[in-house]
């Protein structure tokens, strides 16, 4: 049995700023999560605005938004006609990138242990999880991040209201100019603006080289 303050399931985005901040903070805290490295995902992310002010409240943003690619300027474009420049200040990133550059903050003793949680148990003073690879975690708080899996949530009666049972398809690409070195906008975001038209609206960075719907 191993013991600690605090275990965090899960080793994404929440788990991974979970982990850094309790580092800093000197709390004693272990991360469970089964990569090594975080694995590519397509997931379309960006920093921007409250986002960027609740990263710098945590200590974290210096370092993450390094790792990010500032727009500075966006175009807007609707039925293929560019409408507008406006200033921009969003922060794209690709999802491994960001959870790995918060990763690489965590302090070393936040011990991390390559493996997931397959059960949890609850008393009044020690909470118990036992992972995959058959070892055991006592800990005084479990904090669940594995937002996925929802079968640990299950077993602990921790229910989920659904607000919009809407789904949405997400679809990534690289696109490169043709003829010439670089695309002249920093950042172009297309969409519609006709409901009837069923589309999300899309961003590309251009320095990234990534489109998709965000």
């Amino acid at each position: 049995m191993r013991y600690t303050d605090v275990a965090i399931v899960g080793g994404g985005l929440a788990g991974s700023t979970v982990a850094a901040m309790l580092g800093r903070a000197g709390i004693q805290a272990l991360l469970i999560d089964p990569h090594t490295v975080y694995p590519p995902e397509l997931r379309c992310e960006k920093l921007g605005g409250d986002q960027i002010d609740l990263l710098r409240k945590t200590g974290l943003a210096d370092a993450t938004l390094r790792a990010t690619t500032l727009d500075g300027e966006v175009w807007e474009a609707r039925f293929g006609y560019v409408v507008a420049r406006k200033p921009s200040d969003q922060h794209g990133v690709m999802y491994d990138t960001l959870v790995n550059t918060l990763r690489a903050q965590i302090a070393p003793d936040v011990e991390t242990i390559h493996a997931k949680a397959s059960a949890i148990s609850n008393s009044q003073e020690r909470q118990k999880v036992v992972l995959s690879n058959g070892e055991e975690i006592s800990a005084r708080l479990v904090v669940l991040a594995n937002v996925l899996n929802v079968g640990l949530r299950h077993t602990l009666g921790i229910k989920r209201r659904v607000i919009s049972e809407c789904h949405s398809v997400t679809l990534g690409f690289d696109v490169a100019p043709l003829g010439r070195a670089a695309f002249s906008f920093p950042a172009l975001t297309y969409w519609p603006k006709r409901s009837s038209s069923r589309m999300a609206y899309s961003r590309c960075f251009r320095s990234a080289e990534r489109c998709g719907p965000i």
